[in-house]
């Protein structure tokens, strides 16, 4: 899944908001695969992309943990870049994520 486009593993995340199935076996390896390449993604791809893994009920998967570590790597570095609207969009994504409270707090 490593070689997964990004615009492919963003509708594979959202997909996984519409089906259980896809949800259940698939979106722990979709955020990890998105972690290892989140650093080029867009802003507002991993906006969307915190915010579903974030209000899945795979969100404890360790899959999601890496993608929620990660972010909190990414999204520090790139914070300045972020318009006031995504900004807010990232603190209602990751609020109650433990893994992202470092983020929250930056």
């Amino acid at each position: 899944m490593d070689e997964v486009p990004a615009p492919a593993l963003l509708r594979l995340a959202v997909a996984a908001t519409k089906s259980e199935a896809i949800a259940e076996k698939g979106l722990g390896h979709v955020a990890a695969a998105a972690s290892v390449m989140l650093h080029v993604w867009a802003l507002d791809d991993v906006t969307k992309l915190l915010l579903v893994v974030a209000k899945s009920k795979q969100c404890a998967s360790a899959g999601a943990a890496t993608l929620f570590a990660r972010a909190t790597e990414v999204i520090g570095a790139k914070l300045p870049e972020f318009s006031e609207q995504q900004l807010i969009k990232i603190v209602f994504a990751i609020t109650g994520v433990e893994e992202c409270r470092q983020l929250l707090e930056a």
